[in-house]
């Protein structure tokens, strides 16, 4: 059976650019995905720090201290759902023919939830 490999452990001790507390600024939230419970996980671009690859992302379950941010990428996301569901009843999501994902996430259902009721106005 297929299990995901575990997370490398980032090295945050001898990455410079942090703050005097060691903390690094965040310059946005750069993607999603949400977890077979329905929790939301968000892609974190960070602004002075990156691995030895060059990537500068990471995979973070809660950004406390930045509500601001996933209120931001959450409008983002309605807006552009709204946007699809102006244009078309019809919406394609790009999956990588995983069956898993072929069935109603919780994303799917939220947009064709509003793009119901778009076509209802």
């Amino acid at each position: 059976m297929w299990e995901r490999s575990p997370t490398p452990e980032e090295s945050w001790s001898d990455a410079s650019g942090g703050n005097e507390d060691g903390e690094w600024p965040i310059e946005g939230i750069v993607g999603e995905e949400i977890r077979l419970d329905g929790t939301p996980r968000y892609e974190v671009r960070w602004g002075n720090w990156s691995r030895a690859d060059g990537s500068n992302t990471t995979w973070q379950s809660d950004i406390p201290d930045r509500p601001d941010l996933v209120n931001r990428w959450k409008r983002m996301q309605s807006r552009k759902r709204a946007t699809l569901a102006e244009n078309s009843l019809d919406m394609d999501v790009p999956w990588k023919g995983d069956t898993i994902h072929q069935r109603l996430t919780h994303q799917r259902a939220q947009a064709y939830e509003e793009k119901k009721q778009a076509s209802l106005l």
